[in-house]
């Protein structure tokens, strides 16, 4: 398996490329990152003698990954007597806004206002990918940035308005 940074692929809007049966592939695509590449190759032994290798097929699988991501910040704390005051180092700026992460926050909003979720159904998610998550925190997350999603969110499938949402009222 080859591993390479992200790449962004533009695939033709329609036509130009066959299905096996040799029909025009009718599906429509949009731009994608392409993560990872592997190679599949052919094992030679299987080949006639008289085998050229020709142009690459190229095949794009989908996939989403989801698994809990927890980082410990080591904060450097210090403190002066002579002002009776603690200095501590500061912690990135998407992370100081309480136990969550930017982005979970956004797919916990997302999940109640683009997927319909309740609360429940999404504390039930979470827990399934070890993220300990109170219902009272959900709550919090969800009502924090509910007016806000709910004034942006115009299609059901504007994910791009929850996040812009949760990031402007963190």
């Amino acid at each position: 398996m080859t591993t390479t940074a992200p790449v962004r692929i533009t695939r033709p809007k329609s036509g130009g490329s066959q299905t096996k049966s040799g029909r025009d592939d009718r599906r429509t695509f949009k731009d994608l990152t392409i993560h990872d590449t592997v190679e599949c190759p052919v094992d030679p032994e299987t080949l006639p003698p008289d085998a050229v290798r020709i142009q690459d097929e190229i095949v794009v699988v989908q996939d989403i990954e989801i698994k809990p991501k927890n980082t410990r910040f080591q904060r450097h704390v210090y403190y002066s007597a002579s002002q009776q005051k603690y200095y501590r180092g500061p912690l990135p700026a998407d992370c100081n806004h309480g136990d969550f992460s930017a982005s979970l926050r956004a797919l916990i909003v997302s999940l109640k206002y683009c997927g319909n979720m309740s609360e429940p159904k999404i504390g039930e998610f979470l827990e399934n990918f070890d993220v300990q998550v109170s219902a009272g925190s959900l709550s919090n997350i969800l009502t924090k940035v509910g007016k806000a999603v709910r004034a942006r969110v115009r299609r059901p499938a504007d994910r791009r308005a929850v996040v812009d949402a949760v990031s402007a009222n963190r």
